[in-house]
């Protein structure tokens, strides 16, 4: 039995075949990277939560782009709780979930507005983040993976305003932090 759960846990079933997990999930309590989904407390993020301003999906060479959102940033929770060189304040769900599939291009998020910044949690598990910009705010995967990434916009503490967030394949954004 405790085998069995092992190997599901790892994608792997007891006959060797492998299936695709259907949901990403950590197993890091108390873990500083850990983003402490599904804990049910009100000061952290939760990418369990359905997002905000709904989900998209985008196949590599997706056209229009820049795919273009509008939404409201900020929220009651401090970045930092995620991992500390983050900065500004996001709501516990994500603001939008990107299912995306990679074909070779970089991928460019941006939020272009005035005091803010972004929290993604990448395919990987991995969390990225830019601090808070006056002019705006972007992330560059160089080799992005498919599938899911999961993006907070924050804002100055009690602050929030209408973003545009992009998503695109061939801007380059000069200031932003990249992978």
């Amino acid at each position: 039995m405790i085998v069995e759960l092992a190997l599901l846990l790892l994608g792997a079933q007891p006959d060797g075949a492998t299936q695709q997990p259907r949901e990403r999930f950590m197993i890091c309590p108390g873990h500083p990277r850990c983003p402490r989904s599904g804990s049910g407390e009100s000061g952290e993020v939760d990418f369990g939560l359905a997002p905000n301003y709904g989900s998209v999906t985008l196949n590599g060479g997706f056209v229009p782009d820049p795919r273009v959102l509008r939404l409201r940033s900020g929220g009651p929770v401090d970045a930092a709780t995620v991992q500390p060189d983050c900065t500004g304040f996001v709501s516990r769900a994500p603001d939008l979930r990107l299912a995306y599939r990679a074909e070779g291009l970089p991928l460019t998020i941006t939020a272009v507005g005035a005091n803010v910044s972004l929290l993604i949690n990448s395919p990987d598990g991995q969390w990225h983040c830019t601090p808070l910009s006056a002019t705006g705010a972007a992330y560059r995967f160089e080799r992005p993976a498919s599938g899911r990434y999961d993006i907070w916009v924050g804002a100055p503490r009690g602050g929030g305003a209408s973003v545009e967030l992009r998503i695109s394949e061939l801007e380059n954004v000069g200031s932003a932090r990249r992978d």
